[in-house]
């Protein structure tokens, strides 16, 4: 496809490598195997694009390994999501009721009152910091030409009231599937960062967001037009297999994708968005951890699925209802958990 002459950038990015998480949602024990896996692949450092808190039971040691990343990698850059907005106190969960779900309600009001314990104030308060200190957007500050946001980017936005952000709470700050609404949702952020870039000489590339756990990738036309590129078909290759996926029992049967060879993005130099999917919450059809690693030198990105202890995290789930709330909570909190640990197995969030 040709390349606009307003988005080319004949300065090559970096010679780096970044591991690409998003959407942990308190899940310790994925997180723990995608560094793990990230180690491995001499990455550089992280992008972490948002909610890294919410739904599962282990926030203090997903924000411990966090701050971890933060202090040791070389390069690390990170977007804060609706989640971390709201644990952090700077979303009102009151105001965003409506546009919660109860899993999710259940879930961040169980985090405070975690978070008020002595044991874990200090912790909390770092992860405070973090996310006061950074925006739901911004051009990265790790490599020219990317574009980080949660959920997506609009021009309007107010980063000094993000309560009322559209970035992140409601319908329109999700790109899912291929229909009018995403596309149009890619354009605007393609559009607002392109205006954010106008005084500097790096134009905006890459756009890599979060939000709705399911991973993907977008190219632009010269036209504005975005079409989805099916990441199945980049998996033609051999595939990681999981022999104890919860799913499909390792026989790989529901296995869209899981490429071992690395997608060559935007050969004729064409706007791209990327979507790692979620590491602790995946909603695209397989359970699996999901991460991206991104060279920066290469011009590839390779999307990777690892398998984890995914029981731990489902047992933990149960270890946040009330046992000492009547039978009518418990039977209610103990509903919330189990449709978030259905989720665990399938790779789908059904309300």
């Amino acid at each position: 496809m040709p390349c606009e002459s307003d988005s080319e950038d004949p300065r090559p990015l970096p010679h780096m490598r970044l591991a690409i998480l998003s959407d942990i949602h308190s899940n310790y024990f994925a997180l723990r195997r995608v560094v793990e896996h990230a180690e491995t692949q001499n990455v550089d450092g992280y992008l972490i694009l948002g909610d890294i808190v919410g739904y599962l039971g282990m926030p203090f040691e997903t924000i411990g390994q966090i701050v971890e990343i933060n202090s040791n990698s070389r390069a690390h850059d990170l977007v804060v999501g609706n989640h971390d907005l709201i644990a952090a106190g700077e979303a009102s969960l009151r105001l965003q009721l409506p546009l919660a779900s109860a899993e999710a309600r259940w879930s961040l009001a169980w985090l405070k009152r975690q978070a008020a314990l002595d044991k874990n104030k200090a912790l909390f308060d770092q992860f405070r910091e973090m996310i006061n200190g950074h925006p739901t957007f911004k051009a990265s500050e790790v490599c020219g030409g990317l574009w980080l946001m949660h959920g997506v980017s609009v021009e309007g936005e107010d980063q000094y009231n993000r309560e009322k952000s559209p970035n992140v709470f409601g319908y329109d700050s999700y790109v899912r599937d291929d229909t009018w609404e995403d596309t149009d949702r890619l354009e605007r952020s393609y559009q607002f960062s392109l205006a954010q870039a106008a005084s500097s000489e790096v134009k905006p590339r890459i756009m890599i967001g979060g939000h709705s756990h399911r991973a993907m990738l977008w190219h632009r036309s010269g036209q504005g037009v975005w079409t989805r590129q099916p990441l199945a078909e980049s998996a033609t290759r051999e595939r990681q297999p999981w022999r104890q996926c919860p799913r499909c029992l390792g026989d790989g049967s529901c296995r869209r994708w899981n490429a071992i060879e690395p997608i060559l993005l935007s050969p004729g130099g064409e706007p791209i968005y990327m979507n790692p999917g979620s590491v602790g919450q995946p909603r695209d059809g397989c359970p699996a951890a999901a991460m991206a690693i991104l060279d920066c030198d290469e011009n590839t990105v390779q999307f990777c699925r690892l398998d984890y202890d995914y029981r731990a995290a489902y047992d933990d789930l149960f270890k946040m209802v009330n046992s000492e709330a009547d039978d009518k909570t418990i039977e209610r909190e103990e509903a919330w958990a189990e449709r978030l640990a259905s989720c665990l197995e399938t790779g789908e969030f059904r309300r």
